[in-house]
C-alpha cells in the first residue's frame, strides 16, 4: 500500500496542471537549511518563554523534530515568516528521517499558510504520502485524510486548482467501507454490510471539476489573449488551465463502458447512495458499442457549452472543443485524446472476438469469404468495420471519431511523434492494409531518439510484412498415396525444400529405456522427442554451448548420424506471392512413398527457413474402452483393413513417488491381434499406480533391431497416452447424472425447506430397473461460508429418488446454498467426490417482492423480423403486479453450431477432423 500510494503522490508532486512542483526550493541545500532553520525557532522559543523543539539537536537531525509536541501557538510562530521554499525541504526531511507525527503536524500547518495554490497542492499531496502508510489504523487514517481534504475545499473556496487538486486526490481514498452512526467509514476491512463508494466518488469528482469551470473562465477572460509581453505568470496559468480541460475531459473517458454511461446526463446536483459491494459493478453492458434505436453507433455532437450539453458524452465534446478555442496550440493533444477513445470503442480489433474473423482467412483467393463489411483490406480512413451492440457493422466515421485522420494530423503538427507512428502503424496491419503499415514502420526506423524497445519491435514488425517467407504447415499423410504437404508463403518467389529420412527405429529404442524415462520424463512422448530434436536442428553453436548441460546431453542421445538419415528428395517450387503481402498457401508434392518419418527443410528465396517432420503412415492404431479393459485395433491406413495375427508391443511407463524423488518402472509385453485386427488389455494388465502411460509399437519385419539404415521397413506406433483401469460403473458421482428440485427457488431463515433428487445413470443400454434403485447415496446442503449445514445418508427408491426437507437456523448466513450428493463421501475426501446438482438462495426478511417472467416466441426468429414478448410481473406469492413500471432490454448474443458431414476418415479422426486443413 506504502508504494502504490508513494507513486501517486510522487508523481502528483511533480506536476500540477502542467507546472513545475519540484522547482528550484528542491535544489536548496540541505545543510543551508538544516543549520538555519533550527536556530531561528531555538531564539523565538527563548525569547517568548516556550518549550524548545529539541534542546541540544545534532548536527544531522532533521529541523523541526519534536514540532507535534508543540502548541499551536508555538507552532504559528516557529513557522511565522518562513517562505514555503524554506519549509518545503525541511518537511520532506522529516518524513524520509521517520519523523511522521512531526511532519504531519509541521505540513498540517503549512496548510494553513498564505502560500499560492502551487505550493499549497505541493503541501496537501506531501501530507497525503505522510498519512496514507502510515501504522494508524484505516478508519483513523483515512477519516484524517478525509477531514484534510474537505477543510482544503473550506480554506480555498475560491481556487479552482485546488478544487481540481481535491478531485484527483479522492482517489487516495479507499473503494469501500461501512456505515456506522450515519457516517461513511473507509476502510479496506472485508465486512458483511461492506459498501462501495466508487460511483459517489466518481460523481464528486465531476462536482469539483464543473465547480471550478466558471472560475477557470473567469481567469483566463481577467488574463487575456496572447500578446508579445505576455508575463511568465501568465503563460504558467493558461497552461494550467488547459490541462485542467484535459484532465476534466478525460474523467468521461475509459473504453468501451464508460462510453455506454457517457450517453446519461450525471446528476451533478446530488450524490448517489453508498452500493453494496455486490451490486457497485452489476451495470450490464451489452457486448459491443452503444446503438441508437435504427440500430446505427452513437456518436456524441459537439453542443454550444458544457451547460447545454445533453448528456455526458456532449459534456466532454464541450469541454475539449472549449480548450481547442481557447488553446490552439493544444490541436495535437486533443485529436490524440479523441483519437485514443474513438479506437477502444470503434476500432477494427473490436473484432477479434468473433469466431468467423480468424488469421486463417488470408490471402487474396480467401477474399470471397470476406466480402462486404469483412473486407477489411477495402476500408478507407474515415471508414471501420467495429462490433456494435446490434452486431458487426461497416460505417463511417465523424471528424471527431475519425481517429485514423486525427492521428495523421498529429503526425502532421509533430512528425516525430513516435506513439502516432506506431498506433497507425498496427491499426493498419490489425485492417490488413499492409503496404501502408510498412510505410509506417519505415518511418519510425527513420527517426532518431526513439525507444530502443520500439525500435526493434519496428523492425521485426517490418520484416515479418516485406520479408519472403514461407511455413510447413502440414505434418501426416497416408503411405502409398500422393504425399503433400501445405506451404504458406509471404513475399517469396520460391524456395528450395530437402527431404531427409527420420531413423523412427532409433528413437523407439532409445526411448523404450528405464534410464531415458528417469533423466527425460518430462518430455512424455515421442512426438515431444522428435519436436524437441527439430527446435534445435537450426540453433547456433553458440546457443548449444549456453544449453543447460541436461539438454545437451539429451541432444547427444539422438546423434544425426544415427536420428537424420540420408536425404531422399531435394527440389525447388516457384511461388507467385500477393502484392498486398497477403499469405498465400500452396499445396507441394512430396515425392516419397515409403512408409516412416521425413524430416523436411525449406528455405525461401531470400528469405528465412522452416523445417517440419511428416509422417507417412501405412498402420493406424486406434483404441475403445470395453468392458474389463481397452481394446485396440491395428488396421490398414489406407484401406481400413484389419491386421490380422500382428504383432503388438506394449511399453508402460509408471510413476512410483517415495518420499525422495519420482521414478519411473518400466514393464514391456507383446500380443497378438484376432480376426478383427484387435487385442484387448484387460484391467488385471494395466499397472496400477500413481500415473501410468502406455506406447503402442506395430513392428514390421526387418525393422526393429537390425533392419539396415534408411530401410522403409520402419515400425509405426501410438504414442504415449495415459490409461487406466476400465470399470463399468464409475465410484464418482459426477458421471452419473443427478437433479434436485425445491419446493421453493429462495428461503429465509426459519423457513423450512422441502426437496426431492434423482439419480440416473449414464449408460445408454435399457435396464430392466433403474441402475441407482435402492442404492445407498449421501446429500448434504452447503452454506455461502462453505461450511455444511445439514448431511444425511438417503436410500433411493424404485426409481433411483429421494425426498426430504430441513430447518433452516433464524441465524444462517444469507447467500446461495448448493446441494450435493455423493456415491460414498468416506471413499475419499477429495472435493471432486461431491456433485453440486442444485441450489436455493437465502434472503433476509422483508417485504413481498416482484417477479418478472417474459414468455418469448416459441419459434425462431430470423434476422430483420419482428416479433412479440409477453412481459408478466407478479409478487413473489402469486398475486399481479397491477400498474408496475417494467423496464427492458433486448440484446442480441452470438450463437454458433456446427454440423460436419460425414468425410472418408472420420472413424480414424474423428467427425469435422477436415475443418482444421487449408481448403
Amino acid at each position: 500500500m506504502h508504494e502504490k500510494f508513494d507513486k501517486i503522490f510522487r508523481q502528483a508532486r511533480t506536476v500540477v496542471f502542467g507546472a513545475a512542483l519540484a522547482g528550484s526550493s528542491l535544489a536548496l541545500a540541505a545543510s543551508q537549511l538544516t543549520a538555519q532553520q533550527p536556530t531561528d525557532v531555538e531564539g523565538v522559543q527563548a525569547e517568548r518563554g516556550t518549550p524548545e523543539i529539541k534542546s541540544d539537536p545534532k548536527a544531522d537531525d532533521p529541523p523541526f523534530v519534536g514540532f507535534a509536541s508543540l502548541s499551536p501557538e508555538d507552532q504559528e510562530r516557529a513557522l511565522e515568516g518562513k517562505s514555503f521554499n524554506e519549509l518545503w525541504r525541511p518537511g520532506v526531511k522529516l518524513t524520509d528521517e521517520g519523523s511522521i507525527d512531526d511532519a504531519k503536524a509541521f505540513l498540517k500547518r503549512a496548510l494553513r499558510a498564505d502560500y499560492s495554490d502551487e505550493e499549497y497542492l505541493r503541501a496537501l499531496n506531501e501530507y497525503l504520502r505522510v498519512a496514507n502508510p502510515s501504522s494508524a489504523e484505516d478508519e483513523i487514517k483515512y477519516a484524517d485524510i478525509e477531514q484534510t481534504l474537505d477543510e482544503a475545499l473550506e480554506i480555498r473556496p475560491n481556487s479552482w486548482r485546488v478544487k481540481a487538486g481535491v478531485a484527483k486526490l479522492l482517489n487516495s481514498l479507499p473503494d469501500v467501507g461501512y456505515m456506522q452512526d450515519g457516517k461513511f467509514v473507509y476502510s479496506y476491512g472485508w465486512r458483511q454490510d461492506t459498501l462501495s463508494c466508487q460511483e459517489r466518488r466518481r460523481v464528486r469528482c465531476l462536482q469539483l471539476y464543473a465547480d471550478a469551470l466558471p472560475l477557470v473562465r473567469e481567469e483566463l477572460e481577467r488574463i487575456g489573449g496572447v500578446g508579445e509581453e505576455e508575463s511568465h505568470e501568465a503563460r504558467l496559468a493558461k497552461s494550467e488551465a488547459r490541462n485542467y480541460y484535459l484532465s476534466f475531459a478525460r474523467i468521461f473517458q475509459g473504453g468501451a463502458h464508460e462510453y455506454w454511461r457517457q450517453q446519461t446526463l450525471t446528476d451533478l446536483g446530488a450524490l448517489p447512495d453508498y452500493l453494496p459491494v455486490a451490486n457497485a459493478n452489476r451495470e450490464n453492458r451489452s457486448s459491443g458499442a452503444p446503438v441508437d434505436e435504427a440500430g446505427a453507433p452513437v456518436f456524441f455532437a459537439v453542443p454550444e457549452s458544457f451547460e447545454a450539453a445533453k448528456n455526458d458524452g456532449e459534456r466532454r465534446q464541450a469541454l475539449l472543443n472549449e480548450a481547442l478555442e481557447r488553446f490552439p496550440n493544444s490541436r495535437g493533444e486533443i485529436n490524440q485524446i479523441r483519437a485514443i477513445e474513438a479506437q477502444e470503442v470503434f476500432g477494427v480489433q473490436t473484432l477479434a472476438g468473433i469466431p468467423f474473423f480468424s488469421s486463417g482467412d488470408s490471402g487474396a483467393e480467401q477474399e470471397s469469404r470476406q466480402e462486404g463489411i469483412w473486407a477489411l483490406n477495402t476500408l478507407a480512413n474515415n471508414e471501420t468495420i467495429a462490433k456494435l451492440a446490434s452486431g458487426v457493422k461497416r460505417f463511417k466515421l465523424p471528424p471527431e471519431y475519425d481517429y485514423i485522420n486525427l492521428w495523421r494530423e498529429v503526425l502532421e503538427l509533430n512528425p516525430d511523434d513516435w506513439s502516432a507512428l506506431k498506433t497507425l502503424a498496427e491499426e493498419y496491419q490489425n485492417r490488413r492494409q499492409y503496404n501502408k503499415a510498412a510505410k509506417f514502420w519505415e518511418r519510425l526506423l527513420d527517426k532518431e531518439k526513439n525507444p530502443e524497445n520500439f525500435m526493434e519491435e519496428a523492425q521485426a514488425a517490418l520484416s515479418q510484412i516485406v520479408d519472403p517467407r514461407v511455413a510447413i504447415e502440414s505434418s501426416s499423410g497416408v503411405a502409398g498415396t500422393k504425399a503433400q504437404i501445405d506451404v504458406r508463403y509471404r513475399n517469396a518467389v520460391g524456395a528450395e525444400i530437402v527431404v531427409k529420412r527420420l531413423n523412427v527405429n532409433e528413437a523407439l529404442k532409445i526411448i523404450r529405456s528405464n534410464k531415458f524415462w528417469n533423466d527425460y520424463g518430462d518430455l512424455s512422448s515421442v512426438n515431444n522427442v522428435v519436436a524437441k530434436l527439430q527446435h534445435f536442428k537450426f540453433a547456433s553453436k553458440e546457443e548449444i554451448k549456453k544449453l543447460d548441460p541436461k539438454i545437451r546431453k539429451f541432444l547427444d542421445l539422438f546423434d544425426s548420424d544415427d536420428f537424420i538419415l540420408e536425404e531422399v528428395a531435394r527440389y525447388s517450387v516457384e511461388f507467385e506471392p500477393d502484392p498486398n503481402h497477403f499469405d498465400k498457401v500452396e499445396r507441394v508434392e512430396l515425392p516419397v512413398a515409403e512408409p516412416g518419418a521425413y524430416f523436411v527443410e525449406i528455405a525461401a528465396t531470400d528469405g528465412n527457413k522452416d523445417a517440419a517432420v511428416v509422417w507417412l503412415h501405412d498402420v493406424a492404431v486406434v483404441s475403445k474402452p470395453f468392458e474389463g479393459g481397452r481394446r485396440y485395433f491395428a488396421l490398414d491406413a489406407q484401406s481400413g483393413k484389419p491386421l490380422v495375427d500382428q504383432r503388438i508391443d506394449f511399453f508402460f511407463v509408471s510413476s512410483d513417488v517415495d518420499a525422495r524423488r519420482e521414478l519411473a518402472a518400466i514393464e514391456e509385453y507383446t500380443k497378438q491381434t484376432d480376426k478383427a485386427g484387435s487385442v484387448l488389455l484387460a484391467n488385471d494388465e494395466i499397472p496400477t499406480k500413481n500415473s501410468t502411460a502406455v506406447l503402442l509399437v506395430v513392428p514390421k519385419e526387418g525393422g526393429k533391431e537390425g533392419g539396415a539404415k534408411g530401410s522403409g521397413a520402419q515400425s509405426s506406433f501410438m504414442d504415449f497416452h495415459d490409461i487406466r483401469p476400465v470399470v463399468r460403473e464409475s465410484a464418482l458421482v459426477p458421471s452419473m447424472p443427478s437433479f434436485i428440485l425445491f419446493d421453493q427457488p429462495t428461503y429465509r431463515p426459519n423457513q423450512t425447506a422441502e426437496f426431492k433428487f434423482i439419480v440416473g445413470s449414464a449408460r445408454s443400454d435399457t435396464l430392466e430397473e433403474p441402475q441407482w434403485a435402492g442404492k445407498e447415496v449421501v446429500y448434504r446442503i452447503v452454506a455461502p461460508n462453505g461450511m455444511t449445514l445439514v448431511q444425511k445418508r438417503a436410500e433411493l427408491d424404485a426409481f433411483g429418488a429421494f425426498g426430504d426437507s430441513f430447518e433452516i437456523p433464524a441465524d444462517a448466513a444469507l447467500g446461495v446454498y448448493s446441494a450435493q450428493i455423493a456415491k460414498d463421501p468416506y471413499l475419499s475426501r477429495a472435493a471432486d467426490d461431491w456433485q453440486i446438482v442444485g441450489s436455493f438462495q437465502l434472503r433476509e426478511d422483508r417485504k413481498p417482492e416482484f417477479e418478472v417472467i417474459v414468455d418469448a416466441p416459441k419459434e425462431p426468429v430470423a434476422l430483420g423480423e419482428s416479433f412479440k414478448a409477453k412481459i408478466r410481473a407478479r409478487r413473489s406469492y402469486g398475486a399481479p403486479a397491477a400498474n408496475a413500471f417494467v423496464s427492458y432490454k433486448v440484446m442480441r448474443v452470438n450463437y454458433c453450431s456446427d454440423y460436419f458431414p460425414a468425410r472418408n476418415w472420420d472413424w480414424f479422426y474423428g467427425r469435422g477432423y477436415w475443418q482444421f486443413t487449408y481448403d
